[in-house]
C-alpha cells in the first residue's frame, strides 16, 4: 500500500485510507480494465467456431490481406460460418499498442518483435526470389553469388527504408 500512497492514490484519514481525487478520476478506467480482465481471463468462455459470431480484427499489409483473404474466408465459411473478419492497416511503429489496446486481435506481418507483452510465432519462412529476362548472362554463370552481386537490383521495401523484406 505504500507505493499507492506514494503515488498519490490514497491518503490516510484517521485509521482509514481514502481515495485521492486522482484515484477517483482513475476509477472508471480501472473498472473497465477489471471488467475486461474478468471477461477475457477469469471467465473466458470456450470458443466454439461453429456457433461463434465473433468479429476478428487482423492488422496486416495490403499484400498479406490480398493473399490471405480469399482462402481464409473460404475456410471460415465452412468451420465458423457466423464469424467475421475485418482487415485493418498495420501500423508498423505501433502494432504492439494496436494489439494491447484491443483495437486488433492479432497481426500478420514480416516484422519481428521482442515486445515483452506480445507472443510472436513464425508462420513460415520465405526466400528472396530473383527474376531475370530470358537469355540474361547471369543464367549461364557458374559462380552465381558473385555474378549476381555484379548486376544492378531493384529493392522491394516499404516506406523510406532501404532494408528489403
Amino acid at each position: 500500500m505504500s507505493s499507492a500512497s506514494a503515488n498519490g492514490l490514497v491518503i490516510r484519514q484517521g485509521n482509514q485510507l481514502v481515495l485521492t481525487p486522482r484515484a477517483e478520476a482513475l476509477k472508471p478506467q480501472l473498472e473497465r480494465w477489471l471488467n475486461d480482465f474478468e471477461k477475457h481471463i477469469l471467465f473466458q468462455e470456450q470458443f466454439d467456431p461453429a456457433t461463434s459470431s465473433r468479429v476478428f480484427y487482423i492488422a496486416t499489409s495490403d499484400l498479406v490481406e490480398q493473399m490471405l483473404a480469399g482462402p481464409l474466408l473460404t475456410h471460415l465459411s465452412r468451420i465458423a460460418p457466423n464469424t467475421r473478419v475485418v482487415f485493418t492497416k498495420l501500423d508498423k511503429r505501433g502494432f504492439a499498442s494496436q494489439i494491447e489496446s484491443g483495437e486488433v486481435d492479432f497481426s500478420i506481418s514480416v516484422m519481428e518483435s521482442n515486445h515483452p507483452s506480445l507472443m510472436v510465432t513464425t508462420l513460415y519462412r520465405d526466400e528472396f526470389v530473383s527474376i531475370v529476362r530470358h537469355g540474361h548472362p547471369l543464367l549461364k554463370s557458374s559462380d552465381t553469388v558473385q555474378a549476381f552481386c555484379q548486376y544492378p537490383h531493384i529493392l522491394a521495401a516499404q516506406g523510406k527504408t532501404l532494408k528489403g523484406w
